[in-house]
């Protein structure tokens, strides 16, 4: 509690002290120090060409006309920036699946190339995105170990990758 106390008067006082640089040199200081403030960033703002809560159309799989993917995330990369997407209103046989099939697929991270190459139109930019955290997490994790890449195919090539994998054919999932 004693340590709380101590904490905001300090946190008060550095914020005291700021208000008073801020508003210019005191007449009675024996030295005029200003602190100047940047009007802008002194770096340049990482700017990606994709952005998080962007939804666009893609070139699709037959059958899936109305799917779309939403941008979620965009970590930069040695080789490249990884976009990691949401896919909504797909159809994928899954039997772990509630009624055996599923719909969208949480999170894909692709190189920009391949989501260049996928991408048609955008259509959408949202607030609030689908909840991905936990797989993002799970493919961070693994990939910082090296045992997770990215797609650098087509985004309805590695649907049908996932499908394919769901139906059990591992080796003609595992050539993508």
């Amino acid at each position: 509690m004693i340590l709380a106390a101590v904490a905001i008067v300090v946190a008060a006082a550095v914020v005291a002290k700021l208000i008073r640089s801020l508003r210019g040199p005191r007449p009675d200081a024996g030295r005029n120090t200003v602190v100047k403030l940047a009007s802008r960033p002194t770096r340049p703002v990482a700017r990606y060409r994709y952005q998080a809560g962007q939804v666009w159309t893609y070139r699709n799989r037959p059958g899936e006309k109305s799917s779309r993917l939403t941008i979620l995330k965009v970590d930069p990369s040695g080789n490249g920036n990884i976009v990691h997407v949401h896919v909504s209103r797909v159809l994928i046989q899954n039997p772990a699946a509630p009624q055996g099939k599923s719909t969208f697929i949480t999170h894909m991270p692709f190189t920009e190339e391949a989501i260049d190459q996928s991408v048609l139109q955008l259509v959408d930019q949202t607030e609030q995105l689908p909840p991905f955290e936990e797989g993002y997490a799970t493919w961070k994790e693994q990939a910082d170990k090296n045992n997770a890449g990215v797609f650098a195919i087509g985004v309805a090539k590695a649907i049908d990758g996932i499908a394919t994998a769901f139906k059990g054919d591992r080796r003609a999932a595992n050539r993508l």
